[in-house]
């Protein structure tokens, strides 16, 4: 894959972690603040 492909996939799967951790967290009793 070229260098771009790979900035995307990892930008894709950095954001659908966070999206996922989010939802883990709230699902736990909301974020902390």
């Amino acid at each position: 894959m070229s260098p771009i492909e790979w900035v995307l996939v990892i930008l894709i799967l950095i954001s659908s972690g966070v999206t996922l951790w989010t939802l883990i967290v709230d699902q736990e009793g909301g974020i902390k603040k």
